[in-house]
């Protein structure tokens, strides 16, 4: 399967996963910035990370990425995969 996955959209490695790009997503709690995990076996697509608190809209959201002046969530699993060198920590440009 990693022959034909798109590394652009999916740059992250994992073991049983790719890991997108920060993106909005959308859950229950509201819009986020996080990302996705392509598993590697099935090809479905889940909710892997949520690196921002919640948004109003999607469209607030967007331009918090676009800007990336979004606060990063601190949170244990966050800082545990920014610390392992899983995730890149997010930065404002």
């Amino acid at each position: 399967m990693s022959d034909k996955i798109d590394r652009e959209r999916w740059p992250i490695e994992q073991e049983d996963c790719f890991v997108g790009k920060l993106e909005v997503l959308c859950s229950g709690g509201g819009y986020f910035i996080g990302r996705l995990c392509l598993d590697k076996q099935s090809g479905y697509t889940a909710p892997y990370s949520r690196e921002s608190g919640y948004f109003p809209s999607f469209e607030t959201a967007r331009d918090a990425l676009t800007r990336m002046d979004f606060e990063v969530r601190d949170c244990i699993e966050n800082n545990a995969a920014y610390e392992a060198g899983a995730l890149p920590r997010p930065t404002a440009s």
